[in-house]
C-alpha cells in the first residue's frame, strides 16, 4: 500500500508537466493557459514530491515489513526529486523577480535572497557539491545508521 501511495504521488504532476511541454512544442508558451498550469505545476510538484513523499519516507523507514531494497530505491528516487525541486523553485523566483528586472527595481530581500540561494544551487559546482553531499547524508546515511542502531537495539 506504500509503495502504490508514493507511485501516485510521483505521478500526480505528470499530466501538467506534459501539457507544458506540449504547449512549448505548439510554440504557446506566451498564453493564459501555459502561465497557469506552471504554477498549477511547480505547485503539485513540490506539494507532492518533496512534501509528502519524505513523510511516507520516513514511515516506511519505520516499518519492518518493508524489504531494505525498497527502502533504499526509495531514498534514491527522494534524492532525485530533490533536485528537480531546486530546478523548479529556481524557476519559480526568476519569473518571480523578473517584473522587478524588466522595470529596473529592486526586488523584496526574500526574492532576492531566494533566487540568490537556487541560482547558486544551479550554477556554482561547489555549492551543487555541497547541496548533493548534505541530501545524500540525510536522506541515505542518517536513516540506515538509525535502521542498523534501532534494529541493533532489538536484537539485545
Amino acid at each position: 500500500m506504500n509503495l502504490l501511495v508514493l507511485q501516485l504521488l510521483g505521478e500526480v504532476s505528470n499530466p501538467f508537466l506534459i501539457l507544458r511541454n506540449c504547449l512549448k512544442i505548439l510554440k504557446k508558451t506566451d498564453t493564459t493557459l501555459y502561465k497557469v498550469n506552471d504554477v498549477i505545476f511547480a505547485s503539485v510538484f513540490l506539494f507532492a514530491r518533496v512534501l509528502l513523499t519524505p513523510i511516507f519516507v520516513v514511515y516506511m523507514f519505520e516499518a519492518h515489513n518493508v524489504l531494505y531494497s525498497i527502502k533504499l530505491g526509495v531514498s534514491f528516487v527522494l534524492y532525485v526529486q530533490l533536485f528537480w525541486a531546486y530546478r523548479i523553485l529556481y524557476l519559480i523566483f526568476e519569473k518571480a523577480r523578473e517584473p522587478y528586472v524588466k522595470k529596473d527595481k529592486k526586488a523584496p530581500k526574500w526574492v532576492e535572497l531566494s533566487f540568490g540561494a537556487m541560482e547558486a544551487v544551479q550554477n556554482n559546482a561547489k555549492v551543487r557539491k555541497a547541496v548533493a553531499f548534505s541530501q545524500f547524508v540525510i536522506i541515505f546515511v542518517v536513516p540506515h545508521v538509525c535502521l542498523l542502531y534501532t534494529s541493533d537495539a532489538a536484537d539485545e
